[in-house]
């Protein structure tokens, strides 16, 4: 689990993709505020922007901090359920 701000990401799992050069494809639950948003959903770009979207429609800019995309696959692959 990984709590960022009011945001969590929960049930975080990384599967290996073999056809795409070994990069992890990172699965999570999406919660804001204990309220679930996604289930399922993949960390790419599309989930970057829509979460991007939503830190600043919940007035989070400054509890996310500096965080991009990388550093968010980084601490999600670090916080993976096993």
């Amino acid at each position: 689990m990984l709590k960022l701000g009011n945001f969590t990401f929960k049930d975080i799992h990384v599967v290996e993709d073999v056809m795409n050069d070994n990069h992890p494809t990172i699965v999570c639950d999406f919660y804001y505020e204990d309220e679930v948003m996604l289930t399922g959903v993949i960390i790419g770009v599309k989930f970057w922007k829509n979460f991007r979207d939503a830190v600043k429609l919940a007035g989070e800019q400054s509890m996310i901090g500096k965080v991009d995309l990388e550093l968010l696959k980084l601490l999600l692959k670090s916080n993976k359920d096993y």
